[in-house]
C-alpha cells in the first residue's frame, strides 16, 4: 500500500477501504425519494432535525430571548423528536448503537451550550 491505512472504524467493525462507501447528494427535488432511501442520507437529514429541535426547545445562551416556542408547537417537537429516533433505530446498520451514540452527543451539546 501507498503508506494509507487501509482499515476504516472501531473494534471489530473496521471496514475496508473497498467496502466504504460515501453517498454523493444531488440536489434534484426529483431525487429526493431516491436519496432518502438512502441510509447515510437519512440519518444526515434526520440527525441535522434533532439538532435543530434541540435548539429551539434547549436553554440556550446564544439563543435569542424572544425565541418560545408555544405549548403545542414544543409538544409537536417532541413527539416528533420520538418518532425520529424510531425511524433511526430502525435504520440499518445498527441503528440503536447510532441512536445510542447520537443522545450522548446531543446531551453533551446540551450541556456545553448552556
Amino acid at each position: 500500500s501507498s503508506g494509507i491505512n487501509a482499515e476504516y472504524g472501531e473494534g471489530s467493525e473496521q471496514v475496508s477501504k473497498d467496502e466504504a462507501y460515501f453517498a454523493k447528494f444531488l440536489t434534484s427535488e426529483r431525487l429526493l425519494t431516491l436519496q432518502i432511501l438512502d441510509s447515510n442520507f437519512r440519518r444526515h437529514i434526520l440527525v441535522q432535525i434533532l439538532t435543530l429541535f434541540q435548539y429551539l426547545t434547549g436553554d440556550i445562551k446564544f439563543k435569542p430571548n424572544k425565541l418560545v416556542l408555544s405549548e403545542p408547537r414544543k409538544f409537536w417537537i417532541r413527539d416528533t423528536t420520538n418518532n425520529i429516533y424510531s425511524i433511526l433505530t430502525e435504520t440499518p446498520p445498527d441503528g440503536a448503537a447510532f441512536v445510542k451514540h447520537i443522545k450522548s452527543v446531543l446531551k453533551y451539546e446540551n450541556k456545553w451550550s448552556r
